[in-house]
């Protein structure tokens, strides 16, 4: 069972974060969740879906798409190195916020999250074959590296 976090003040249940399990959603206490399925939370995470609204029941999930130009060119995630490179540096920055604020936090919590920023850090982007037609987080999964989701932190 995994969550989406969201704030009780949001009128449309605005997702603030996800949480994988009943273990993840405890550390939220002031927020309130909705329940969705392992395969909603794992296309939030990869960056493959979004949610774009709230029925009154239900978050409503579309597909993120990739851009494509007129004359059907897609639009790559990263084109080259230094793309890929801004995207991590972005990420890595997300986690400086969390670090720089970690105080109060589980050990184990904010050592996890140091050690996927080093892992970020020490990502050689010349090792990926270019364009990547993916996020970050499905170029990943698809070939079995270990990574987090932005919307996972605490």
């Amino acid at each position: 069972m995994a969550y989406i976090i969201y704030n009780q003040d949001s009128p449309n249940r605005e997702m603030s974060r996800i949480a994988a399990d009943d273990a993840e959603k405890a550390k939220y206490p002031q927020m309130l969740s909705h329940t969705i399925t392992t395969d909603e939370f794992n296309s939030l995470k990869n960056g493959t879906k979004q949610i774009t609204g709230w029925d009154g029941t239900n978050y409503i999930f579309e597909d993120v798409t990739t851009p494509v130009k007129e004359d059907g060119t897609v639009v790559p995630y990263y084109k080259d190195s230094s793309d890929l490179q801004v995207a991590l540096t972005n990420i890595i920055e997300g986690i400086n916020l969390f670090l720089d604020f970690a105080e109060g936090h589980p050990q184990s919590e904010i050592d996890e999250w140091t050690a996927y920023k080093t892992q970020l850090e020490s990502f050689d982007t010349t090792s990926v074959s270019y364009p990547v037609s993916v996020p970050w987080e499905k170029y990943c999964e698809d070939n079995s590296i270990t990574y987090k989701s932005l919307l996972q932190l605490p």
